[in-house]
């Protein structure tokens, strides 16, 4: 499908890209561009690159598509010093968690320059494990990777993103970016907020002793980069409070429901809850 993909950001999604198409197309060259040679080094240690390379106008050079693997608040600029710097006209693509900013951001500036043509994209993949050493050739594996095209999108390039990730076993949903952001607000960015709140109640070092399997259920989340989740959460803060509001409007229920001492009411939000989350 390409001959040459640039990967930019070499973490856990960046690698896992690197390692599924080593593993699908291995003629396939893969650049991997960032900041840090340790991180490079790691991921082409592992498989995931062939070469590495510190700056973007170096590791774009010849590829046909591009992959933005790097934080939402950093994806807006790097689109266009990718632009800028390509001979190829590429496909650029990204895996960030949130899409409207990025995307509307993108369309106010389009078209870029050098024929290149940005199309936003999200693996709902991962793991709270982080860098080269997690990545795994089947990570996007019966995952959901959402596209999010816009007026100027080029439908081809839908197509061939589309292929590009069910390759890999992935199924495709295309969303409009604001749809998108509203769904993961619930889905993915209030979760880590609930997460980080509850660590935030019962903190470890008093409660330690006493905290079980639900602790560590509770706050896997809470332990992602604290840097990744901030530019996140403020690139989707309309919706992220709205998600909020709902959220905090049945906790008020149940501790009202407590406060009453109303049974019934307590009983019927935990048997609601049980049949929501076995669906």
């Amino acid at each position: 499908m390409f001959s040459k993909i640039a990967i930019l950001g070499t973490g856990l999604l960046g690698a896992s890209i690197g390692l599924a198409v080593r593993r699908v197309w291995p003629e396939c060259r893969i650049v991997g561009i960032g900041r840090r040679q340790e991180t490079l080094d790691n991921a082409k240690l592992v498989g995931a690159i062939d070469a590495t390379v510190l700056s973007i106008a170096d590791g774009v050079s010849g590829c046909e598509l591009v992959i933005l693997c790097t934080p939402v608040g950093q994806i807006v600029d790097q689109v266009f010093e990718v632009a800028q710097a390509s001979d190829r006209a590429p496909i650029i693509t990204d895996v960030g968690s949130t899409k409207q900013m990025i995307c509307d951001t993108v369309e106010q500036r389009s078209p870029l320059p050098n024929g290149c043509r940005f199309l936003g994209g999200h693996p709902i993949a991962g793991s709270e494990k982080t860098g080269p050493d997690a990545a795994m050739a089947t990570l996007f594996e019966n995952r959901v990777v959402v596209l999010t095209p816009t007026t100027s999108s080029d439908p081809h390039d839908v197509d061939t993103l589309t292929r590009f990730w069910e390759t890999f076993g992935a199924r495709v949903n295309c969303l409009r970016p604001d749809e998108h952001d509203r769904v993961l607000a619930l889905t993915s960015h209030l979760p880590h907020v609930i997460s980080s709140a509850f660590a935030t109640v019962c903190d470890r070092p008093t409660y330690g002793a006493y905290c079980g399997t639900g602790y560590a259920s509770m706050t896997r989340l809470a332990v992602g980069g604290a840097e990744l989740w901030r530019d996140i959460l403020m690139s989707n803060r309309e919706a992220v409070c709205r998600a909020m509001d709902d959220y905090e409007q049945v906790c008020r229920s149940v501790r009202n429901a407590l406060s009453q001492n109303d049974a019934d009411a307590v009983m019927r939000f935990l048997e609601d809850a049980s049949r929501n989350a076995r669906q």
